[in-house]
């Protein structure tokens, strides 16, 4: 990627964590002090080794912290640390998860937010090997990727200040991209999949986490599509059956577990309208 451009946005590292290692390091070498090798049951060499680590480890954490820096600009992103860099183009990005996940104290109080953040690319040169069990008569499937072809990921979360912002900047860069793919895979009558959700013109498909293929073969007719909406992290799929109007069905994931979940919302939206559908913020 070329140099930074005046509209890149740099990211330090999130100075709560910061502060935290400072401290657990400060309290590890406060207990390591209490630590008297004449009355310990162990070896004086064991008791050293213990104050060391008391502190070592979090300082060690606190040194690399202090390294990462991540850089957004309209070409890509690029993340470094201490352990090298990794980057990527928003072009070739096929598949972007984004997830937040919100700790309360006795289910009111906010604790505080932790968000990750993925970005694949190459998934199409993927090469998959299925391995099938039988249990009885139920045929279970594990799908595993062959060594050496795996796609390139770059992920990181909360370890980043202003990591809401890193969000907003993620959605803003990586949508045009993925949507021109995605919808042009679309309009070719090709399935577009988004995680254990598949979309195509016949409808969706649902992969009952990736051991019942059997089951996937058919989708579920835009006509039997009930609803969809995303409450409290979870999107919720329901759908129906022909035979039955009145018994519905529900297939519900995270969303940090769908791949371009934004894309896939805007895709609903457009293929099959819902008015219970939740808005999707950037």
């Amino acid at each position: 990627m070329s140099a930074e451009s005046s509209s890149a946005q740099a990211f330090g590292p999130n100075w709560v964590r910061v502060v935290l290692l400072l401290v657990i390091a400060l309290v590890g070498y406060g207990f390591g002090q209490d630590f008297d090798p004449a009355r310990a049951s162990v070896p004086p060499w064991a008791v050293s080794a213990v104050k060391v680590t008391l502190v070592a480890v979090p300082v060690a954490l606190l040194c690399w912290l202090l390294s990462v820096r991540l850089i957004l600009d309209p070409v890509g992103v690029r993340c470094r640390s201490l352990l090298g860099q990794k980057e990527m183009r928003w072009e070739e990005v096929d598949e972007f998860y984004t997830g937040a996940v919100t700790t309360l104290a006795n289910g009111a109080i906010p604790m505080g937010t932790r968000h990750s953040f993925r970005l694949k690319a190459g998934v199409n040169t993927e090469q998959r090997v299925e391995k099938v069990r039988y249990v009885a008569t139920v045929k279970f499937t594990r799908t595993s990727v062959k060594d050496g072809t795996a796609a390139r990921v770059v992920s990181f979360g909360s370890r980043f200040s202003r990591a809401w912002q890193i969000g907003t900047l993620l959605n803003e860069f990586t949508f045009p991209h993925l949507w021109r793919k995605v919808s042009q895979r679309y309009n070719d009558g090709l399935d577009v999949r988004f995680g254990d959700f598949t979309l195509s013109r016949q409808g969706v498909k649902v992969d009952l986490l990736g051991m019942f293929p059997d089951l996937n073969k058919k989708p579920i007719p835009w006509k039997d599509v009930r609803s969809y909406s995303v409450e409290n992290g979870k999107f919720t799929l329901v759908y129906g059956t022909p035979t039955d109007a009145a018994k519905t069905y529900s297939a519900k994931r995270d969303v940090e577990q769908v791949a371009n979940f934004r894309v896939m919302m805007t895709l609903l939206n457009q293929v099959r309208p819902m008015s219970v559908a939740s808005p999707v913020s950037s």
